[in-house]
């Protein structure tokens, strides 16, 4: 599992996170931006003031590549630290 905590105004990277669930909290008012979930589940839910993409985002503040197989949650990024 990838944690992710805090991020506001931060560039997080993760790649490759095959067969992995991976959880950013707290991304309020930030860039969130998942590319290349291919067969994955992905929920973003609760994202208040953030801006969320998922698509070819090359000016991202969070990127996530190549999660294959992955579980991809952002949830409650207002209220959960």
């Amino acid at each position: 599992m990838i944690v992710i905590e805090d991020a506001d105004d931060a560039m997080s990277v993760i790649e490759d996170a095959d067969e992995a669930m991976t959880v950013i909290e707290d991304a309020d008012d930030a860039m969130t931006v998942i590319e290349n979930v291919d067969d994955a589940t992905t929920v973003i839910e609760d994202t208040d003031d953030a801006t969320t993409v998922i698509e070819d985002a090359d000016d991202a503040m969070t990127v996530i590549e190549d999660a294959d197989d992955a579980i991809s949650v952002i949830e409650d990024a207002d209220y959960v630290k």
